[in-house]
């Protein structure tokens, strides 16, 4: 079983403190792209390259800190999903700024209203207590979603166990993505 990685990061600094200081090297299944994200997506989808998982880490300041700006468009989102195999998976992490709440829900919206068209699932993994939210999409369709919502809680439940991350982690459930925000999504659940 081998993972063949690629790593996209925009800022130089980050790739060099990645290889001196954390031990990232380069291999023949593990390759990093000092580039911009979606000028990688653009070359990756002329080349017709495809990928099993896209992971969306992009990050600066702003109501939503992640994905940033350039990732919230309609063409990123097209460029995301064909670049994508068709049982490919794209994960997005969506951060916010805790001091601009009202602008996060309009610019949330807003991204999922550009997402939710473009992949045929969407689910999110909400946590506890966060600024996060993960939204993990997929161009294909799951059939029984219902069924398909209830295995992936099961496993999730199976991997918090095995894994003794719920203290640190307080992943709450995975739900189909909604096309609004709201605080509610961010807030300490009951």
């Amino acid at each position: 079983f081998k993972v063949n990685i690629t790593v996209v990061e925009l800022d130089a600094l980050i790739v060099t403190v990645a290889t001196k200081w954390f031990g990232v090297t380069e291999t023949n299944h593990h390759h990093i792209v000092n580039q911009d994200g979606v000028e990688f997506l653009k070359n990756a989808e002329i080349k017709g390259l495809k990928y099993d998982v896209v992971f969306v880490d992009a990050c600066m300041s702003g109501a939503v800190v992640c994905p940033v700006k350039t990732f919230r468009t309609a063409n990123a989102m097209k460029m995301m999903k064909n670049v994508l195999k068709e049982t490919g998976t794209i994960i997005i992490n969506l951060a916010r700024n805790e001091t601009e709440e009202r602008k996060f829900i309009t610019e949330c919206t807003e991204f999922k209203t550009l997402l939710l068209p473009t992949f045929k699932t969407c689910v999110e993994l909400q946590y506890c207590s966060s600024v996060n939210l993960i939204l993990i999409c997929t161009p294909s369709a799951l059939p029984n979603s219902d069924r398909q919502m209830a295995k992936l809680n099961d496993r999730l439940r199976s991997l918090k166990q095995l894994l003794k991350i719920d203290r640190y982690l307080m992943l709450r459930e995975i739900v189909p993505v909604q096309p609004s925000c709201s605080f509610s999504e961010f807030r300490e659940f009951e």
